[in-house]
């Protein structure tokens, strides 16, 4: 792999700025795919269209940085390198301005309808300094060719005159029906995740991947992947807090499997594998809420125990989680499970410590440690109390090494 193209995976990587590269073999397609996901306006950006493109090509050599400012105020830098092109951008100097964005368009002849389309177009580009965007440009110059920094050459693209008809915008920004499908699409999946349809949570997922964001990315590498990604993992938790899971429980599991994608996944197929796990693990958590009867302060208090079995758990937090008393606490635990809160609780304790004590190596006294006692004697009693066997006779009689 070259320079360059470790330039296309880094550059995006490192700063969210898109990396083109045009090579002079008579291929249009790059050209065409490169219009249809940037240029807003053909009319009122040439720059960014195909034939703009390779007129630009045709007309300029290697001698120069250029710097195209178009009639939008949307910028790009562009470079030779060998019979290779670089563009870097498109890309904005300037947050989002209502007022500065009514005033653009009216003066280039678009209309109050054009406003929301024209803000999804603009708030899709990274907002990065023109000398920022110049420095990476030589740097590319430097590691490639050798040669010092080149000249710069700014190109102001005017608005096309072609008619005296209003500026048309590209229908990859002004097709509405695209984003009411997307909605519809989202209220399905969450629909679909409240009911602990795997399945068609899934099917969901695969039917229609280019709507599971309602985000053009700015790159497609692997880091705005994930980022686009925050979109649909809010939904799904969204979706399993509406269906009865707590938020400690929904937090705890959406930290699992971010720090998964962050850690792990290197690639988009990666990324997909983990989307589908994250989706799957969800959907088997509001099965599980369903199958029991517990109103939703039994429900709310057994999740907190589930995820803090290895801490000390006091009524009072209980109570504080569920906004009751302890004696209104109480009374749902023995009603509904049949056992007070602290009975509850050696009991999880216990047949999570049976379930090590069949199916791993670790001592007696490192399980009991990892169930919340830290005395291993007193495990050992607990244990006994709840299981009829001690721990090691219960390891024995369900020995597996």
């Amino acid at each position: 792999m070259d320079f360059i193209e470790s330039a296309k995976i880094l550059v995006p990587a490192l700063c969210g700025l898109n990396l083109s590269v045009f090579c002079d073999d008579g291929q249009t397609q790059p050209l065409r795919l490169f219009e249809k996901r940037y240029a807003f306006s053909a009319k009122l950006q040439p720059s960014f269209t195909e034939k703009g493109l390779l007129s630009l090509f045709e007309k300029k050599g290697a001698e120069n940085i250029l710097v195209i400012r178009d009639a939008l105020d949307i910028f790009a830098v562009m470079i030779k390198i060998n019979k290779r092109w670089i563009l870097l951008g498109p890309f904005c100097t300037a947050n989002w301005n209502e007022s500065n964005a009514i005033s653009l368009l009216a003066k280039n002849g678009l209309g109050i309808a054009a406003l929301l389309p024209y803000k999804s177009y603009r708030c899709g580009l990274p907002v990065m300094s023109e000398e920022y965007i110049i420095k990476i440009a030589a740097l590319l110059l430097t590691n490639t060719v050798g040669n010092p920094p080149r000249e710069l050459e700014i190109i102001n693209m005017a608005a096309l005159k072609l008619d005296d008809l209003p500026p048309q915008i590209s229908e990859a920004y002004n097709d509405f029906s695209q984003v009411n499908r997307r909605y519809a699409w989202e209220n399905d999946l969450m629909d679909a995740v409240r009911q602990g349809q795997t399945a068609r949570a899934l099917n969901l997922l695969e039917g229609d991947k280019g709507l599971w964001t309602g985000i053009r990315f700015l790159t497609d590498s692997i880091t705005d992947q994930i980022a686009g990604s925050c979109t649909l993992r809010t939904l799904v938790r969204h979706a399993a807090q509406q269906a009865g899971l707590t938020p400690v429980f929904i937090d705890a599991l959406s930290q699992e499997y971010a720090q998964k994608m962050h850690r792990h996944a290197t690639d988009a197929q990666q990324l997909n594998d983990l989307l589908h796990q994250y989706i799957a693990a969800f959907c088997r958590a509001v099965r599980d809420n369903k199958k029991t009867d517990y109103s939703i302060h039994v429900k709310r208090s057994v999740q907190y125990i589930e995820l803090h079995l290895s801490q000390p758990i006091s009524m009072d937090t209980l109570c504080e989680l569920n906004g009751i008393t302890r004696q209104r606490l109480g009374a749902l635990f023995k009603k509904e499970i049949g056992k007070t809160v602290k009975q509850y609780i050696m009991q999880r304790r216990c047949e999570c410590a049976a379930g090590l004590l069949q199916d791993s190596r670790l001592q007696v006294q490192e399980i009991g440690r990892y169930v919340g006692y830290e005395d291993g004697v007193y495990f050992a009693r607990v244990f006994k109390s709840v299981m009829g066997q001690s721990p090691q006779e219960f390891r024995n009689q369900k020995k597996y090494f």
